[in-house]
């Protein structure tokens, strides 16, 4: 392989999809720090007018300095040809883990998404095709339609974390009206029932919090360090029922629930160490440890007449008041 075939082969693979772009600056400085290649800016620009009479590499002019980029939905293969296995791979790694991937990355890898996709679309490819339409994902409860995501903002949140910097955003929380301006030091991403959330600390303070992407309404990079805990801390947090909205520690729970409920939680349940036994009234009895939250007590009202609160007292007494005040609203 000749060094000018090889060092345009590396140009074209560091060229992004819009709406990012690369200048011959930029390009200059990575063939040099990563590929060790010395070359001038010259030659590079002469690599680009080669790669542009068999793509269709698009210019911009930002801040007089010419950026290069492929269009968003351009056709093109930049990767080796896929087999039947690979290409469906890539495919179900689209659909199904694109939002736990950095999205420079994503970007990078939109076009072996597109060849994936194609490939499985030509003819022949039916048994694919039948395989994607037979085998589903579906949520474990009631689906609510996502929430809108500002794009500009979920990338430079995502590069936010990807580098380890810190950002001013403006917040709007749930119970709020009004816009909240706050630094943030970014330390990680949950997705939960379809909703992101960035996990990150306030500058200023140690405890770590998370912000829902579809309310922070503006953001910008700072270009300044974030303040990076280790993993296994961003770990515990996400373990001790952050996003279950905690309202005590662990707790001992007895729920007695109908026969086809209580079949559902033998085999599913709620927790490792979990007891059951059958009543003489044809219902189970289970007992658990579990963690006292609101998300605790939105699943047991979700099973309305079929489960009963034995223990502890509290969380019965709860259930109880907003039994009574549902039924105040159907009278």
């Amino acid at each position: 392989m000749s060094k000018s075939f090889e060092r345009g082969l590396l140009v074209l693979r560091m060229i992004p999809r819009e709406p990012r772009s690369v200048s011959s600056g930029e390009i200059k400085t990575r063939l040099e720090t990563e590929y060790g290649i010395k070359i001038d800016i010259r030659t590079i620009q002469h690599d680009l007018a080669s790669i542009s009479q068999a793509y269709p590499l698009q210019r911009c002019d930002q801040d007089n300095t010419p950026g290069y980029f492929f269009p968003k939905n351009a056709p093109v293969e930049l990767v080796p040809g896929h087999d039947d296995y690979t290409a469906l791979s890539w495919f179900l790694v689209e659909q199904h883990l694109s939002l736990l991937l950095p999205m420079s990355m994503s970007s990078r890898l939109a076009p072996i998404f597109d060849t994936a996709k194609r490939f499985l679309e030509r003819e022949g490819k039916v048994r694919y095709q039948e395989w994607l339409k037979r085998v589903k994902m579906l949520p474990g409860s009631f689906r609510l339609m996502p929430p809108q995501i500002n794009e500009a903002v979920q990338r430079t949140i995502y590069e936010a974390l990807w580098m380890g910097e810190c950002l001013n955003v403006n917040y709007i929380s749930r119970s709020a009206t009004e816009q909240k301006k706050l630094t943030l030091h970014p330390q990680g991403l949950v997705i939960r029932n379809d909703v992101l959330y960035l996990i990150a600390k306030v500058d200023g303070y140690e405890d770590l919090r998370h912000f829902a992407l579809h309310r922070i309404v503006k953001v910008e990079l700072t270009y300044r360090d974030a303040d990076m805990l280790a993993s296994e801390q961003v770990e515990q947090y996400i373990n001790s029922g952050a996003f279950s909205y905690p309202e005590g520690g662990l707790i001992r729970l007895v729920i007695r629930v109908d026969a086809d409920t209580g079949r559902h939680l033998i085999e599913s349940k709620l927790d490792e160490n979990q007891n059951h036994r059958f009543l003489p009234d044809g219902r189970t009895e289970i007992e658990a440890t579990v963690l006292d939250s609101q998300h605790l007590l939105w699943w047991i009202r979700s099973f309305g007449a079929a489960i009963e609160v034995v223990e502890p007292q509290a969380l019965r007494q709860k259930v109880l008041s907003q039994a009574q005040e549902v039924m105040s609203l159907y009278q």
